[in-house]
């Protein structure tokens, strides 16, 4: 039985303009991600393994790097996670192996190219029950930004939603037994009535954050985000309160599992094979989605980043050009 699942996105076009335009919601099933991706740019595919620990790497003319915002509000490089069942994510962070809410991962095309789609996986109908965070009178959706660009100008922006659930079970734990269920947990960031909680291996530490709102147009903010959930805080005022907190053990063994089999290229090639079989055969998701463009937009560089919010991370898969 097939794992299905629906794949909505919205996007924003043009640098300075505020035309709208949305994706037509579209069934996929989670096998399509392996046929759609063949030829394309696979970050799974082994050539990108050369990216594992790597802050960059350039594989096939693209370029990857990372960034993470630190305490004092600054951002430095940060250490690139690759992996052939995920794709790429970025080291560190809250979870060890995918793109947080204090992260971004930059993607840059050796000559601008015409995207079509992108590839995420680890992108769910909210994580936030698995952290006793859930959202009262409802779910919250993860979601991934993705901002593409051209010659340094802003080409558009694609915003993608989870829209399968969480599943008991680890898809990467039925790949192969030597990863761990929540074996990249390190800390969540949870919003509940206005309080943030960092949730860590030691507990809770939470903090009432109110930053200033001073010098924001109040009634241009109200238009922007009328209707939706939002949330206001300093992120280095939060980065402060998350540093230094006490890890969960098994916080980064997941990764330090894929450093093991990459010394072996059999025993990568195994993980991807196994995971495309499951793909196909098995109903547990790993989360995948497809994010399509409404017309190809020629971009050199793409950003990806997680916004604030419960449980905000995935991993990029691969993209999609136009030939």
């Amino acid at each position: 039985m097939e794992q299905v699942m629906k794949r909505t996105s919205s996007l924003v076009t043009g640098a300075f303009c505020a035309v709208s335009m949305t994706a037509v919601a579209a069934i996929a099933a989670q096998a399509q991600i392996d046929d759609a991706l063949t030829g394309q740019i696979d970050f799974r595919s082994l050539e990108f393994e050369a990216c594992l620990d790597a802050t960059t790497c350039t594989v096939n003319g693209v370029t990857l790097s990372a960034t993470r915002q630190g305490p004092d509000g600054a951002s430095s490089a940060a250490t690139l996670y690759w992996d052939p069942i995920d794709g790429i994510g970025v080291k560190g962070g809250g979870q060890n192996d995918e793109i947080d809410f204090d992260e971004q991962l930059i993607v840059k095309l050796a000559k601008p190219s015409a995207i079509t789609s992108v590839w995420i996986s680890d992108l769910f109908l909210s994580e936030a029950a698995h952290y006793g965070a859930a959202a009262a009178g409802g779910s919250d959706s993860e979601t991934a930004v993705v901002s593409l660009s051209r010659d340094g100008k802003a080409a558009a922006q694609l915003v993608l939603n989870g829209d399968a659930s969480l599943p008991s079970r680890n898809f990467n734990t039925m790949v192969s037994r030597r990863f761990q269920d929540n074996g990249d947990l390190l800390q969540r960031v949870m919003v509940r009535s206005g309080k943030i909680s960092i949730q860590s291996g030691s507990g809770y530490r939470s903090a009432a954050l109110q930053p200033s709102a001073e010098g924001v147009d109040a009634a241009k903010k109200a238009a922007i985000f009328d209707g939706a959930q939002t949330y206001e805080v300093e992120t280095d005022r939060l980065l402060a309160l998350i540093d230094g907190v006490t890890l969960y053990a098994v916080g980064k063994v997941n990764a330090d599992q894929v450093e093991r089999v990459a010394a072996t290229r059999d025993g990568l090639m195994k993980l991807r094979e196994t995971g495309k079989v499951l793909r196909k055969t098995g109903n547990v998701s790993n989360g995948e989605i497809s994010g399509d463009l409404p017309q190809a937009v020629s971009a050199d560089t793409l950003v990806f980043s997680a916004p604030f919010g419960t449980s905000n991370d995935y991993s990029v898969a691969g993209l999609v050009v136009s030939k």
